[in-house]
């Protein structure tokens, strides 16, 4: 099975942005929010093994990507991601959480 790749941003990754990002390949799907500007961007991206997703900032400067090294990815448990409120939570990036949240339904 493939994994589903959700971009809910403006700007999408590069070839070599997903061979650095670290990403398992029994990942059901991936959403992700990359916004690139002159010399660096920032973003937000989520995925899901199992019961568990994992996220991860994507602000990077200068000359690294999105995913230079791999990320570190924070694992986050679906039945506390459901629990979050996003309202007043800025952890999450608006429109990865609510395709996260359509996607946990």
């Amino acid at each position: 099975m493939a994994t589903q790749v959700h971009n809910v941003g403006p700007d999408a990754f590069s070839e070599y942005d997903w061979k650095e990002g670290g990403i398992p390949l029994n990942a059901k799907w991936i959403v992700y929010y990359y916004e690139s500007g002159s010399y660096e961007g920032e973003g937000e991206l989520v995925y899901k093994v199992g019961r568990s997703l994992f996220r991860t900032n994507l602000g990077h400067c200068s000359c690294y990507g999105p995913m230079d090294n791999g990320c570190g990815y924070e694992e986050i448990k679906i039945k506390d991601y459901r629990k979050n409120d996003n309202i007043h939570n800025t952890r999450f990036r608006d429109e990865v959480h609510a395709k996260v949240m359509e996607l946990i339904k």
